[in-house]
């Protein structure tokens, strides 16, 4: 039970590091988010003429339109020399773009006029192989549904470089959210089977399975998607999705007030109703205009939640630290996808790739609570099978102990061990007791079962052993057990026999056999 606890202790302190590196990441994320992107080379963040309206424009600018349409930035640039350039375009805001230089289309995602691909937390890099020195002219035509815009300015560099900045991006970002977006489903999957196949339903398990899962699908919607059919289907997926993300929400909040301890109605419901009303807004919104104009709302039940989960994470004394990090990753996203909105924003909620790092969380936290639960279990399992004193089996081991053809079954006892008992002690004689098991473990092996039946009488189960070897086995064990005791003038006598029908059977016709080797003064 020892080592039990010292495990629990080393596995929450490694947590505790995860919960403090997953904040660290989350927070570097959202300064990246709101615009601290490592633009270098030619940056064109400034002079932006929009073709529709005439505006002069800086980057970043963002435009939440009431209808679908093209929104036209053009703007100039100076280069020195002619070379091997790349147009980077980070994280553009809508639903497809066109880039031109001087007249020439060097790059595009999706098609202008129809298109409902998904390319937030995109960046993309274009050979601009028509730049020439002197003065160039740059054109980015972006369709969108709802916003168009740049959040980060584009800008032109050597093209190597700029392949690695944007790949490496890509890569910490696309791929480690798609990692590790699998690791909470594998979690929430792990934990469900396991709330599941446990007599005590815990629902704290349960939620936190549920979250794993729902988890998963909320992260998807940050990567990359060429298309998603219509415009009604997207806008139907998109509520969709947050419906799953509110559900994820309130999943994670339940998780907490269970793993309280909380027994009572009252604050499931609220949570669950604060994340119906969130919804509502976005339910009942006919556009994606709608949807954003009312966004705010949203927000508010949002910040409830995170409210409760404050509460709930501070008056729990198990894993406070924990639940505590999990409240402060969820406040910080929420703040700056709030703040984004009221600016006019329309950034990512972040909330996806903070409650894929709480998901992470629980479920670690979870899988930890269940190991210890069934490292627990199989501790007092073992404990009820073996006897107290000399750590053997005990009698219950008889039953289970199996066997098959080909295992060797041996049944001994301590000659003249009331000796020792009545002229030394009963301590003597619990030591004498204690050292012949510890001899006979170090003689077997992990498979072998050895079993105290009773007073100084035991039997051995040597699997898939042949007689001579148990014989070999057994005269080393008495040798070295009359070395140990020649004070006491004791030794252990033996009948081996191989396994037939069943264990108690075969320890029958051992003790036939150990009689006789008793009658022939032949104990070790």
């Amino acid at each position: 039970m020892a080592q039990v606890h010292k495990n629990r202790k080393a596995f929450f302190s490694m947590i505790k590091g995860v919960a403090l590196g997953l904040l660290c990441f989350t927070v570097i994320d959202i300064l990246l988010m709101i615009g601290w992107y490592g633009a270098s080379g030619t940056v064109l963040d400034t002079g932006w003429t929009v073709e529709e309206t005439g505006e002069t424009v800086d980057i970043p600018h963002i435009e939440i339109v009431r209808e679908d349409g093209t929104f036209t930035l053009t703007n100039t640039f100076e280069m020195d020399a002619e070379g091997d350039y790349g147009l980077v375009i980070p994280y553009p805001s809508g639903t497809a773009f066109a880039a031109h230089i001087n007249g020439e289309e060097i790059g595009a995602s999706g098609k202008l006029g129809d298109s409902t691909s998904n390319m937030w937390y995109t960046s993309f890099v274009f050979p601009a192989e028509s730049i020439r020195a002197g003065e160039n002219e740059i054109t980015i035509q972006v369709y969108g549904l709802y916003d168009v815009g740049f959040l980060t300015p584009p800008y032109i560099e050597d093209y190597d470089t700029a392949v690695s900045k944007v790949y490496w991006s890509g890569k910490v970002r696309n791929n480690l959210l798609l990692v590790v977006s699998g690791i909470s489903l594998a979690f929430g999957l792990l934990l469900l089977i396991a709330f599941f196949k446990n007599r005590r339903k815990d629902k704290a398990v349960l939620f936190a399975a549920i979250t794993g899962i729902l988890v998963y699908f909320v992260a998807v919607d940050c990567v990359f998607d060429v298309g998603a059919g219509s415009v009604l289907q997207l806008l139907l997926l998109k509520k969709s999705r947050f419906v799953i993300l509110f559900a994820s929400i309130a999943c994670v909040a339940t998780t907490l007030h269970y793993n309280k301890g909380g027994k009572g109605k009252a604050m499931p419901i609220a949570i669950w109703a604060s994340a119906a009303a969130g919804f509502v807004p976005i339910a009942v919104s006919q556009s994606f205009y709608e949807w954003y104009t009312w966004m705010w709302i949203c927000f508010v039940f949002v910040g409830v939640i995170v409210a409760l989960m404050y509460y709930l994470a501070l008056s729990t004394k198990r894993n406070r630290m924990v639940n505590v990090m999990m409240c402060v990753i969820v406040t910080l996203t929420f703040l700056q996808g709030l703040l984004s909105n009221l600016a006019g924003l329309n950034v990512p909620s972040p909330l996806q790739f903070a409650f894929v790092s709480v998901s992470l969380l629980i479920g670690m936290i979870y899988t930890s609570k269940l190991n210890e639960i069934y490292n627990e279990k199989r501790y007092l399992e073992d404990v009820s099978k073996r006897d107290m004193l000399t750590g053997a089996y005990n009698r219950r081991m008889i039953e289970l102990a199996g066997g098959s053809e080909g295992d060797c079954v041996v049944l001994m006892d301590i000659d003249r061990f009331k000796s020792v008992n009545d002229n030394h002690g009963h301590e003597a004689g619990d030591e004498v007791l204690k050292e012949l098991v510890r001899l006979a473990l170090q003689a077997t092996r992990k498979a072998d079962v050895f079993i105290r039946l009773g007073g100084d009488e035991f039997g051995l189960l040597l699997k898939d052993c042949p007689m001579d070897r148990a014989e070999q086995k057994m005269k080393t064990l008495a040798r070295l057990f009359r070395a140990r005791f020649l004070e006491y003038d004791i030794a252990i006598s033996y009948g081996l026999v191989m396994f037939a029908d069943t264990f108690e059977k075969s320890i029958g016709r051992a003790d036939e056999a150990m009689y006789v080797m008793k009658q022939a003064g032949k104990s070790g």
